[in-house]
C-alpha cells in the first residue's frame, strides 16, 4: 500500500475543502474587481488633476513676485524707455550693493584693519576690544557711496538715448538706503527732463524696494559685537537669533563669522580679532571649524 507523504496529503486535502466556485461568484468577484480598478483609475486622475491646479498656482504667483519694478513703475509715457532703463540700473546694482556690503561685514566701501582670508576682505566686527562694525546709519551711507559710483556707467549710457533723437538732459543723481530687517529700500533723486515742443516731461525720481535680510543679520552682529565687549561669548549670543553661524577659527587671534538666515539672502561676513591668549574664551568654544556647503565655498 502506498503511503502519502504527510506534507502532500495536508496539501491536498486543504484543497479539497476548498469553497468551489459558483459561475456567479466568479462574475461578482471580476466586477468588484473591475470597479475597486476603477475607483483606483479615477483617483489618480483626480490627484493629478489637483496637483496641476495647484502648481499653476503656484507658478501664476512666482511669475506675479517675478515682475520687477521696472516693469510695473510708472513714467510719463513719451520717457517711459528712459525710465525703464534707470530704473532697471537701479534694481541690479543696489542687488549687487546689498551682497557686497553683506559680504563685508557692513562696509562696502572701506573695511576698518581689513582682513583678507579666502580671497576675501573682511570688515572687522570686535577688534582688540573696541566694535567696529558699522552702526546702520553708517552702513546706509556707504551702501549710497557705493551705489553711487557704480551707477555712473548706467547714467552715462543715456546718451545713447540723445542718439536716437530724443532731447533729454538729466541732473545729479543721489540715492538714499533704508535697511530693514527683511527688505531693503533704495531711493534716487534723479531729475531727467525731455524737452518737446508742446513742452518738457520730467521724471524727478526712482525707486525700489529688494527682498534681503541684510537688515536682521546686520543688527544680529552689532549687538553680538556689543556682548563680546561686555565680556559675553559671541557664539552662545548669536545663536539666539534665527539664523546658522559657521565659525573659523584661523589662527590664534582671529575668528572669522559666517552668519545667514534659513533663505540664505544674504550672506554676512565678518571677523573678530582678539589677544592670542583671549581668542577661545572670547567664542566660548574649543578650537574647532564648522564647515560650509559647497554653495557657500564657491562664493
Amino acid at each position: 500500500m502506498k503511503h502519502e507523504d504527510p506534507a502532500e496529503t495536508f496539501i491536498y486535502k486543504k484543497a479539497k475543502t476548498q469553497p468551489i466556485k459558483s459561475k456567479e461568484t466568479d462574475n461578482m468577484a471580476f466586477n468588484k474587481k473591475a470597479q475597486l480598478t476603477m475607483f483606483i483609475i479615477l483617483g489618480a486622475v483626480l490627484v493629478i488633476m489637483v496637483g496641476v491646479l495647484i502648481y499653476s498656482a503656484m507658478t501664476k504667483t512666482q511669475a506675479e513676485k517675478a515682475v520687477s519694478v521696472s516693469e510695473s513703475a510708472e513714467f510719463p509715457a513719451e520717457l517711459k524707455p528712459v525710465g525703464v532703463f534707470v530704473q532697471t540700473c537701479l534694481e541690479q546694482e543696489a542687488e549687487k550693493t546689498i551682497n557686497k556690503t553683506a559680504l563685508q561685514g557692513g562696509r562696502p566701501l572701506a573695511p576698518r584693519h581689513p582682513y583678507s582670508w579666502e580671497n576675501k576682505t573682511l570688515s572687522h566686527g570686535y577688534y582688540l576690544g573696541v566694535n567696529e562694525m558699522p552702526t546702520l546709519e553708517e552702513m546706509q551711507n556707504e551702501m549710497a557711496g557705493y551705489l553711487k559710483l557704480n551707477l555712473n556707467g548706467c547714467i552715462n549710457s543715456l546718451n545713447d538715448f540723445k542718439g536716437r533723437g530724443m532731447d533729454i538732459e538729466y541732473g545729479n543723481f543721489e540715492p538714499r538706503f533704508t535697511v530693514m530687517p527683511d527688505s531693503v529700500i533704495v531711493d534716487m533723486e534723479f531729475p531727467i527732463t525731455l524737452k518737446k515742443d508742446t513742452g518738457e516731461v520730467r521724471i524727478e525720481k526712482f525707486s525700489a524696494e529688494i527682498p534681503s535680510r541684510l537688515g536682521y543679520l546686520h543688527d544680529a552682529a552689532y549687538k553680538t559685537t556689543e556682548k563680546e565687549i561686555s565680556g559675553g561669548a559671541s557664539f552662545f549670543f548669536m545663536s539666539e537669533f534665527d539664523m546658522k553661524i559657521d565659525i573659523y577659527l584661523t589662527n590664534t587671534s582671529n575668528m572669522v563669522f559666517y552668519t545667514r538666515t534659513l533663505d540664505k539672502n544674504p550672506l554676512f561676513i565678518f571677523v573678530n580679532t582678539y589677544k592670542e591668549e583671549n581668542v577661545t574664551a572670547a567664542a566660548g568654544l574649543e578650537e574647532q571649524n564648522l564647515g560650509l556647503n559647497e554653495e557657500e565655498e564657491a562664493l
